[in-house]
């Protein structure tokens, strides 16, 4: 029985969404449809969104580049507390801080979604943040990609609040040192996003006794020296985070032998990443030496 359906960059109409609807209304073996490139806009999806709402064997969606704006979105977030959808790609497409929004509303109730894409959208400040308070109690969603949004510090420091300041622990019973449920997150991708370094010292302050977030990236933002200090920090009390991407921001050397501090106790970073941050030669020596004592 087919299982994946790719229906990528046609010119499938409102007409062509609601034949879509009805298969899926009724089917019950397809787990992936890609419909990314097809210009569904409002009216596809007031034809797609029925369909959705009673199909319970989708587990991937790719809904990218279709020109999907806020209302569209309010449609599809409604569908979300019913169907199965485990990952679900939205990225470039029309979608505010009022979508962000009806996507944090969604992400409060009771689904499944364990993987969300939002690259390319207009989410500032108060999406960012209303997204933050949306993942605060949630336990599905793993993995999160806002990069080329306007989140600024306003965003960043809105999202942070999905990490708890006290860390539930995994050798607890229940696996958790604060009440009530917590965020799981493990990717959190935020390139290109105008965060300065006011965001970047609360997130990584967030991030000092976190162990789920596996995987940052904030290259191609605002982050200067003035940040260093708390990353190198929280590099030294961490003991989650695999990879950090900082590349493209404004860390020259100061900002890099900081960082560095933090990496001489750390042993579970494996990745990081300084492309184009104005390093020059005489803090290469100390990043070796904590490289070579670190792990």
């Amino acid at each position: 029985m087919l299982g994946t359906a790719s229906g990528d960059r046609n010119i499938i109409g409102p007409a062509g969404m609601e034949s879509l609807s009805n298969c899926l209304a009724v089917n019950t073996t397809l787990t992936s449809l890609k419909l990314d490139a097809n210009s569904i806009a409002l009216r596809g999806m007031r034809s797609l969104a029925p369909g959705l709402h009673l199909n319970t064997s989708l587990r991937s969606l790719d809904l990218s580049s279709n020109g999907l704006k806020n209302k569209a979105i309010k449609l599809l977030s409604d569908t979300l507390a019913v169907g199965g959808l485990t990952s679900l790609d939205l990225s470039r497409n029309q979608i505010s801080d009022e979508g962000a929004n009806f996507l944090a509303d969604a992400l409060k109730g009771d689904n499944i979604l364990q993987s969300l894409c939002l690259d390319f959208n207009d989410i500032e400040g108060p999406g960012g943040q209303a997204l933050g308070l949306g993942l605060k109690s949630n336990t599905r969603l793993t993995s999160l990609s806002m990069c080329h949004n306007k989140l600024g510090s306003a965003g960043l420091s809105g999202l942070a609040e999905m990490f708890p300041i006290v860390a539930p622990s995994p050798t607890k019973a229940g696996g958790n040192d604060t009440e009530g449920s917590f965020c799981i997150m493990e990717i959190l991708k935020l390139s290109n996003n105008s965060i300065s370094n006011e965001g970047a010292n609360l997130l990584f302050n967030r991030l000092r006794d976190n162990f789920t977030l596996k995987t940052l990236d904030l290259s191609q933002n605002a982050i200067s020296q003035h940040a260093a200090r708390e990353i190198g920090s929280c590099l030294r009390s961490n003991c989650c985070l695999t990879s950090l991407n900082l590349s493209m921001n404004k860390l020259h050397s100061l900002g890099v032998s900081m960082i560095s501090s933090g990496l001489e106790l750390n042993t579970t970073l494996k990745k990081l990443f300084l492309r184009d941050v104005n390093m020059k030669d005489e803090c290469v020596g100390q990043l070796a030496v904590s490289l070579r004592s670190g792990g």
